[in-house]
C-alpha cells in the first residue's frame, strides 16, 4: 500500500513538480502536495504545520533556496527540507548543508530521490521521538506522573516564589501537609495500578475543591502539600479534612481515605519553602499522634518522631540479630519465557512491629552510617544464597540496589571483590542497580567507583531510568549495561501513544549504546504482550511475581519458569 506522503513542493515549473511527484509515487509514496513558488506563499503554507517533509527548487521567480531554507528554519519546525536543482553548483550545495538542508538532489539525478526521502523521514522520526522523551524527562523533574501535579521539587521551587512575593505585599500564607494515612495499607491490597488510579482521584478532587489554592503538590507516595491563604489556619484545616469525607469510588469498590493535615504559616512559622514543609510535616506527624485530622505547628512539638528515632535505633540491633532477610523478585526473559535473573530486596523481620517493607527504614538508614553495615549484609547475604543456589546446579545472576552513598564510597567495590574471592562467587553474577538520582551528586566519584565494580565483571544497571533528568547525560559516561525502565511509563503502554513513543525510544537508545532493557512494573498480559511486540528482551512485575522468600524463589528457579 503506498505511504501516505504531505508534501510542501516549493517549485515554479509544474512540468518539474510532476517529476518529483512521479518519482515519489514510483518509490511507493502517496504525496499529498501543495506547490508553492513565492516567498509569500512559504511563509503562509508553514503557519499549517502538516507537512512531513519539504522540497525545494534553489532558483525560484522572486527568492531562492537559501531564503527558502531560512524561513523553514525561524518557522521551528522540524521536518526534513531537500533541495532538488537544476542549477545548484556545488558550493551552494554545501553551503545549504551548512546551512540546515537535509539533502540535496539534482535534478538529471531523480533516482536519488527516494532513498534521500526514506532516510530523512526516518532520521526526523528518531529525533521526534528523542525530542518527546527528553520533553518527558524534564517533566518528571519537576511533576508527578500519576497526578500531574508539581512534585516537591518544583512545590519548594514555587513555594520560594510565594514567600518573595508575600513579602513584597506584607502577606502571608499557610503551608499544609497532607499524609494520607492509610494509603500504605491499601497499597498491600491494591494493584499499583489502582494505587495509581486512587491517587490520581484524590488530586482531581483536591484540585476541583480548592479553588483558592496557591499552589497543589504531591510530594511523597502517599502525601499531598498545599499552599492557601493565611486567614483563618483552623478554617483551612477544615477544609481539607473535609475533602475527604467522601469515600473515593475505584470501580467496585467505595474507599474511604483517611488523611493527617499539618498547617505551618508564612511568616510566622519559618522563612524558607523548606522550614515551612518540615514544619507541616512536623505537624501533621502531631496529628496522627493524636488522632486529630489537622494540626497547627508549634516549636514544642519539633522534634524528630521518637518511633521512628527508636525503629533507627533497633536497626543495628536488627542487622547484628540476624533480622533482616532477603527476597527475591524475578526478571523475565520474555523471549523464552524463563527466569533470568532475581533482584534481592531486603525486609526486617521486626519482633514488635512484624514483616517491615524497605520503605519503613532504608530512608532512615541512608540518613545515617547504617547504611554501610546494612549494604554489607545484603551483598554477604546475596553472595551466600549465590553460592547456595550453585552448589545445586541454579545458575542466576542477582540484582542488589547500591544506595548514594555506596557509589561515593571507594570501598565497596573492595568489600564486593572480597566477599566474592571469600564465598568463591565471580563478580559477574552480580548486578548492581543504582536510581538516576543518585548519580547526581558527586558524580565523578560515583563514576569512578562504578568503573571498579564494572571491571571487575559485575553488570551495572540503572534503575528507575526516565524519572530524573540526568539520564541521557550520564548514559554515556557511566559503565551501565542494563537501562530498567521506570513503572511509569510500563503501567498505561497499551492505552497512552506518548508511553509507547517513550519505551520505542529508550529501547531504540539502548540498543544504539549497547545495552539492554528491562522494563519494570509489568502488571497486565496485554502489557507483556505489548513489550514482546515490541521486542523488549526482559521485564519485571507483579504480573509474574511479587518478591519471594528463598523457598519460594528456589522452587521457580529449579525449572527457570515463572508458571
Amino acid at each position: 500500500m503506498p505511504i501516505p506522503l504531505h508534501v510542501l513542493l516549493v517549485e515554479d515549473s509544474a512540468d518539474d513538480a510532476e517529476l518529483i511527484l512521479h518519482e515519489l509515487k514510483r518509490g511507493g509514496f502517496a504525496p499529498d502536495y501543495r506547490r508553492v513558488s513565492t516567498e509569500a506563499q512559504v511563509l503562509e503554507a508553514l503557519t499549517t504545520p502538516t507537512w512531513d517533509l519539504i522540497i525545494s527548487d534553489y532558483s525560484l521567480p522572486d527568492f531562492d533556496g537559501t531564503r527558502c531554507l531560512q524561513i523553514h528554519k525561524e518557522s521551528g519546525l522540524d521536518m526534513p527540507f531537500i533541495l532538488v536543482s537544476g542549477t545548484i553548483g556545488e558550493e551552494i550545495a554545501v553551503l545549504s548543508m551548512k546551512a540546515g538542508a537535509h539533502d540535496y538532489i539534482m535534478k538529471d539525478r531523480l533516482h536519488r530521490l527516494v532513498p534521500a526521502v526514506k532516510r530523512e523521514l526516518r532520521e526526523a522520526a528518531t529525533r521526534r521521538e528523542h525530542r518527546d522523551f527528553t520533553e518527558h524527562l524534564r517533566f518528571l523533574a519537576c511533576y508527578d506522573p500519576v497526578t500531574r501535579l508539581p512534585n516537591k521539587r518544583q512545590f519548594l521551587e514555587e513555594t520560594a516564589d510565594s514567600i518573595r512575593a508575600a513579602i513584597e505585599k506584607r502577606g502571608g500564607f499557610a503551608l499544609a501537609d497532607i499524609e494520607i494515612e492509610n494509603l500504605n495499607e491499601v497499597r498491600t491490597v491494591l494493584s499499583q495500578s489502582d494505587c495509581d488510579a486512587l491517587v490520581h482521584k484524590i488530586g482531581e478532587r483536591m484540585t476541583r475543591e480548592l479553588k483558592d489554592r496557591l499552589l497543589l503538590a504531591r510530594i511523597g507516595e502517599s502525601s499531598f502539600a498545599v499552599t492557601l491563604p493565611a486567614d483563618d489556619p483552623s478554617d483551612a484545616g477544615r477544609r481539607l479534612s473535609n475533602i475527604f469525607d467522601e469515600p473515593f469510588a475505584l470501580e467496585l469498590l467505595s474507599l474511604q481515605m483517611n488523611p493527617r493535615i499539618g498547617i505551618a504559616l508564612f511568616p510566622s512559622h519559618g522563612h524558607s519553602a523548606a522550614d515551612l514543609l518540615q514544619h507541616a510535616i512536623v505537624a501533621s506527624t502531631q496529628a496522627r499522634a493524636h488522632s486529630m485530622p489537622f494540626a497547627l505547628y508549634t516549636a514544642t512539638d519539633d522534634h524528630a518522631s521518637p518511633e521512628n528515632l527508636a525503629l533507627l535505633g533497633e536497626l543495628r540491633r536488627g542487622i547484628d540479630n540476624g533480622e533482616l532477610l532477603l527476597h527475591y523478585q524475578p526478571i523475565l526473559d520474555l523471549r523464552t519465557k524463563e527466569i533470568a535473573s532475581v533482584e534481592a530486596l531486603v525486609r526486617w523481620r521486626h519482633p514488635v512491629h512484624g514483616l517491615l517493607p524497605p520503605v519503613r527504614f532504608l530512608d532512615a538508614a541512608e540518613r545515617s552510617n547504617l547504611i554501610w553495615p546494612l549494604t554489607r549484609w545484603v551483598i554477604s547475604t546475596a553472595c551466600k544464597q549465590q553460592k547456595a543456589w550453585l552448589d545445586i546446579g541454579i545458575d542466576i545472576a542477582i540484582a542488589i540496589n547500591l544506595s548514594v552513598k555506596n557509589i561515593q564510597d571507594p570501598a565497596i567495590s573492595v568489600y564486593i571483590r572480597d566477599i566474592c574471592d571469600q564465598l568463591s562467587v565471580s563478580p559477574d553474577h552480580l548486578h548492581f542497580e543504582i536510581t538516576e538520582s543518585s548519580i547526581m551528586t558527586n558524580s565523578g566519584e560515583a563514576g569512578r567507583v562504578l568503573t571498579k565494580i564494572h571491571d571487575m565483571g559485575s553488570k551495572i544497571a540503572i534503575d528507575d531510568f526516565g524519572t530524573g533528568h540526568s539520564s541521557l547525560a550520564y548514559l554515556k559516561k557511566l559503565p551501565v549495561d542494563i537501562i530498567k525502565v521506570d513503572r511509569v511509563f510500563i503501567a498505561n503502554i497499551t492505552h497512552d501513544i506518548q508511553d509507547r513513543a517513550i519505551v520505542r525510544a529508550v529501547m531504540d537508545i539502548a540498543e544504539r549504546l549497547g545495552h539492554t532493557v528491562v522494563a519494570e512494573g509489568v502488571e497486565t498480559a496485554e502489557s507483556m504482550a505489548l513489550l514482546q511486540e515490541m521486542n523488549c528482551p526482559y521485564a519485571q512485575g507483579f504480573y509474574f511475581d511479587k518478591p519471594l522468600d528463598v523457598e519460594s524463589i528456589t522452587r521457580k528457579l529449579v525449572s527457570r519458569q515463572i508458571n
